[in-house]
């Protein structure tokens, strides 16, 4: 749990090279400029992946505009159930411990 708290509360951040001059008094903070994506461990496709990930947070309906649209019928009932069901039915697998991965 601590090497957790160190690495969101004291780590280094890491940002673009490119932001170097503009940014250069953060380095007095511990900000260090340069390889980020390193820093990450992902590969160039993080960068596809967030970008259509935006484009579904932005263009799709949040839970009010759903709630407007929801009708209560068959087709969702069962839809609920089998959800409810397979949730159910997921809890029964023995999981890793989170912070193991850590």
């Amino acid at each position: 749990a601590l090497k957790v708290l160190d690495g969101m509360f004291f780590g280094t951040i890491m940002l673009p090279a490119a932001l170097a001059s503009k940014l250069a008094f953060l380095g007095e903070y511990g900000v260090e400029f340069g390889g980020y994506m390193q820093a990450i461990s992902g590969s160039p496709w993080i960068i596809v992946w967030l970008i259509v990930v935006l484009g579904i947070v932005l263009f799709a309906r949040n839970s009010m505009e759903q709630i407007e649209r929801f009708r209560l019928n068959y087709q969702t009932a069962l839809l609920t159930s089998v959800y409810f069901s397979v949730g159910v039915m997921m809890l029964t697998r023995v999981s890793e411990f989170l912070y193991f991965n850590f």
